[in-house]
């Protein structure tokens, strides 16, 4: 499923979308933590995750985060598609 669509859904669901940026519409295939994702893999991370170190070297696609100005910086340095959300589990 391309990430477009999972945006879409996720607008319908009860995350509280609040916005996203994909840099490239990939399709996603399976879901995995930060620290063991791979290319066409979702993830997410919560606001106190002990994994948040994982950012900088995360092989995932996209990331579900919450809205965190120092988490969109590390992805947008690295490129990775991410969807804000108030409640990313």
């Amino acid at each position: 499923m391309l990430i477009s669509n999972i945006i879409e859904i996720i607008k319908e669901g009860k995350s509280n979308y609040l916005n996203s940026y994909i840099f490239e519409d990939k399709n996603i295939y399976a879901a995995a933590s930060l620290d063991s994702a791979s290319l066409n893999q979702i993830s997410f991370l919560e606001k106190n995750n002990k994994l948040k170190g994982s950012l900088e070297t995360t092989k995932a696609s996209v990331i579900i985060i919450p809205n965190l100005p120092e988490i969109i910086k590390i992805l947008q340095k690295n490129k990775i598609s991410y969807i804000i959300v108030n409640n990313p589990r």
